[in-house]
């Protein structure tokens, strides 16, 4: 840190954890730094944005957004709030290419204002559903089995909940956001959308004991919904002896990560008596029709071009022979495995990216690559992240199913030095974000992937940088305290999962239990963080230089042979 503040005592909350709202101001400290100050309008507006989405004050002009823990998603968030404060386009590459006030307001300033608005749909009985829903509605109806694309919230409330209050806020939501009140039907092989009005919304009370809280909540993740019957969110209130729980649970069809985190915190602010007139937000069914305008432009079809080439000659890719047998039906039953790094060693992992210009989504994914290619033997791994799809200013407060999946082809050879393939890494990534438009169907069209029943299109792991933001809940109330939720079911063979928690790097590996076992995902999790390790102390300046560890990868070798042979 640049700056260190002395307390006496760290200020709690109700819940005993730390009150960041009591923490003195950082700023008021003098300090001797290389603050320089903005000056003009321009970098006026463009640090505001940037306290704002950073929740930092006093940014100068020469700062580097990375530097003040900047990442991909808040570099896209921050191109959204540029494009509806100055009606300009940036691409994320300039972001990385220029991460500093300064250098970004000289882009600005040399632009011509050309973002359009997203004009109402014409008014209709039933709407088109947008490429996202598509595929979620067929991959629920294909596999017969919709409990794996729910979304799930648990917070704990330290107050008695008012009811009546509750109930007015969730009535409020729903009228503000026609997705939440929108059914889904198939008429053949098209599907559509229908928005309903007047609809009366009722949060349910269920009474339990302390000890059966968590069976509980999997009870209510596991009521399925149905695509034609309102509603497709539920909200319930769990009381027992010493908790008083708030429990949300959607489907992925209506909502994404960041949509949570937009009905969470417009839940509490109506909740705590905030009023949200005045703030228009753009309707599902409007920006369904704004993409299909989209996908029609040079810009999609450029895009499509960059992956058709992306993936030209890429017939085949890493892959981990599961421990069982894979059947022909997509299995969705999951478990997971967390490990942590101290704070220390995730300081050694932030000056490694500093030094090589990398953030961390870049640097853990481009490693993860590395770690499939020594597993499997295989140097073409292909890998899914999923990105927001928020490509207009007018969407970061919308709900809906706005989320895309991009796979990102990492070509890894063991006489690469690391930097090389870092540096390699990310420039791919940075052009497969600038074509982050293109939806994932038409990116496998593009490829010319040819599909195997059970298995994914195109990637079988999945790397998830978690940035969506609604742990900044608990910052912005402290009379709500996140309770954790694990996910039992997962929709990638193996899904790697990264995450700043108080200041300590946690990386979660959720895995189907139908296809691994829990042995050989705790050794690929362990090799994983010791690869991370290695890099970082700079134990090897060459990819072949990094070695998994000699009992371990006995292991995984001689377990990859005898599932090949149990396979044939």
């Amino acid at each position: 840190p640049r700056v260190y503040v002395r307390l006496d005592r760290i200020p709690l909350n109700a819940s005993g954890k730390v009150n960041k709202r009591a923490l003195p101001d950082i700023v008021s400290v003098d300090v001797e730094d290389n603050y320089l100050p903005p000056v003009t309008n321009t970098e006026l507006k463009l640090v505001k944005i940037w306290e704002s989405i950073l929740h930092r004050p006093r940014i100068g002009v020469q700062d580097n957004f990375f530097e003040l823990g900047g990442h991909s998603l808040l570099a896209v968030h921050m191109l959204a709030e540029i494009s509806k404060t100055f009606h300009v386009k940036l691409s994320i590459r300039e972001i990385f290419e220029g991460p500093t006030v300064k250098a970004l307001s000289q882009v600005i300033e040399s632009r011509n204002i050309e973002e359009e608005s997203i004009p109402h749909a014409e008014k209709q009985d039933e709407y088109e559903v947008s490429q996202t829903q598509k595929r979620i509605y067929l991959m629920s109806v294909a596999n017969q089995d919709e409990v794996c694309w729910h979304m799930s919230f648990a917070a704990q409330m330290n107050e008695a909940i008012d009811m009546e209050k509750l109930n007015y806020a969730c009535q409020e939501l729903v009228n503000r956001h026609e997705i939440l009140r929108t059914t889904f039907h198939a008429h053949g092989a098209s599907i559509t959308q229908k928005v309903h009005e007047n609809v009366l919304f009722e949060v349910q009370v269920i009474k339990t004991e302390d000890t059966k809280l968590e069976e509980e909540m999997d009870k209510l993740q596991s009521i399925p919904f149905y695509f034609e019957k309102l509603f497709l969110i539920r909200v319930y209130v769990l009381e027992s002896e010493s908790k008083n729980l708030l429990f949300v649970d959607m489907h992925h069809i209506i909502a994404d990560g960041v949509s949570l985190k937009n009905i969470i915190n417009e839940l509490i602010q109506v909740y705590r008596g905030i009023s949200l007139e005045g703030e228009e937000v753009v309707q599902y069914k409007d920006y369904v029709a704004y993409e299909k305008k989209v996908r029609m432009s040079q810009s999609y079809q450029d895009g499509e071009k960059f992956y058709q080439k992306l993936f030209k000659d890429c017939k085949k890719t890493a892959y981990l022979i599961p421990d069982y047998r894979r059947e022909a039906k997509r299995y969705y039953e999951g478990d997971s495995i967390t490990i942590s790094f101290t704070e220390q060693e995730y300081e050694n992992i932030e000056s490694y990216i500093n030094q090589n210009e990398l953030t961390l989504f870049m640097f853990l994914s481009s490693t993860l690559a590395i770690l499939m290619k020594k597993v499997t033997g295989e140097g073409n791994v292909v890998i899914g992240t999923p990105i927001s799809g928020r490509n207009h200013s007018a969407l970061l407060h919308s709900i809906g199913a706005f989320i895309n999946t991009i796979p990102l082809r990492f070509q890894v050879q063991e006489q690469a030095q690391l930097t090389e393939h870092f540096a390699e890494s990310k420039k791919m990534i940075l052009d497969c974000f600038e074509h982050q438009i293109v939806s994932f169907d038409d990116i496998v069209k593009a490829s010319g992937y040819v599909g195997e029943n059970g298995r994914n299109p195109l990637y079988d792991v999945t790397f998830i940088m978690q940035n969506t933001g609604v742990a900044q809940m608990e910052e912005a109330d402290p009379g709500v305290s996140i309770y954790p939720l694990k996910r039992k079911t997962v929709n990638s063979d193996l899904l790697f999962e990264a995450e700043i928690i108080r200041n300590k790097l946690c990386i979660t590996l959720e895995y189907i239990t139908e296809l691994y076992s829990k042995d050989t995902v705790e050794r690929l999790i362990e090799q994983y963080k010791q690869m991370i390790l290695d890099i970082v102390c700079e134990k090897s300046s060459l990819i072949r230089g990094l070695q998994l560890q000699k009992e371990e990868q006995d292991e995984l070798s001689l377990d990859l042979t005898d599932d090949f042979l149990d396979l044939l």
